[in-house]
């Protein structure tokens, strides 16, 4: 092969080289694009619903409507740092059983909030707060925080943060569950399971879409059990209808409910028997998989 020759090959196959990379640059920004575009939808629907919740009258930004004792007595520490912003307050609340200790190393709930159209620091509105109270005097350690959602690596940035944090918070690093809400279900789930769950040992998802694409990455065996909850009049794009009868014909461990007149947020907007229900039986699930670890 003479020197032209060989100059043409090396030009060609750098031309190749090139013409991949952008490929793959291409296939990379198409990917994301597509699971922000997913995202934006999933939170269309979450926000249309809980828009037509907030105009009938009596309903807003209310508590959990559940109580049981002392959940005024829980100890909560607040607004601890978990990632640098500018702009957001990306900071962490922390609520311990009243008979419990942070030395005790409990096994924490993370709640993940939703969106709410023209609100901010979402940890600290009544709705969390209760939430957050209520599985705290219940007997387990709970977490509030706030994300941005256009940001889902926040949520992974806070549970890194509680995990590597894990002596001084008090809690256990390697038996974390999440209990997700409305628009937070679905980013979070992708990016945890896209990362790994070897260290979460319960979901709970409350009105939001969880990926199809978890059944494909994981078997029975590696899936940590999932709670979900449904409200029947909910945007049908919220509704799981497929992973949960795929997921239990495979043997996946998913317990489903559903509310049967309810809209978006019933928690906090149907004051009735059915919700009662439902949230009673999140927290048997939440002390089932808890006692595994005592």
């Amino acid at each position: 092969m003479n020197k032209r020759a060989l100059l043409s090959l090396t030009f060609i196959i750098i031309l190749c080289i090139a013409g991949i990379a952008v490929f793959s640059s291409n296939q990379t920004s198409y990917d994301n694009m597509k699971e922000q575009s997913e995202i934006d939808n999933l939170q269309e629907a979450a926000n249309t619903s809980t828009t037509e919740n907030t105009t009938i009258p009596g309903r807003g930004f209310s508590g959990v409507l559940y109580e049981v004792p002392n959940m005024d007595n829980v100890e909560v520490v607040k607004n601890i740092e978990y990632k640098e912003d500018r702009i957001s307050n990306l900071s962490l609340d922390i609520y311990y059983p009243s008979d419990k200790k942070p030395e005790d190393n409990n096994s924490p709930i993370v709640f993940v909030h939703g969106r709410a159209q023209g609100m901010s620091n979402l940890k600290d509105h009544d709705f969390y707060t209760s939430w957050a109270r209520l599985v705290a005097a219940s007997g387990h350690t709970a977490i509030t925080f706030n994300w941005r959602s256009d940001f889902p690596d926040d949520v992974l940035d806070l549970l890194s943060y509680i995990r590597q944090n894990s002596n001084d918070l008090g809690i256990d690093p390697d038996n974390i569950s999440v209990f997700m809400f409305s628009a937070g279900v679905h980013p979070t789930c992708r990016r945890i399971s896209q990362e790994g769950m070897e260290y979460i040992d319960g979901i709970i998802a409350y009105y939001g879409k969880i990926p199809e694409s978890i059944l494909e990455n994981y078997t029975p065996s590696n899936l940590p059990p999932i709670f979900i909850a449904e409200a029947a009049n909910d945007a049908p794009s919220l509704h799981n209808n497929y992973f949960i009868s795929k997921g239990l014909e495979t043997g996946y461990d998913i317990t489903h409910m559903v509310h049967s007149t309810a809209d978006h947020a019933f928690d906090m907007h149907n004051d009735d028997d059915e919700t009662k229900k439902i949230i009673e039986k999140t927290l048997e699930f939440i002390d089932k998989i808890k006692k595994n670890h005592i």
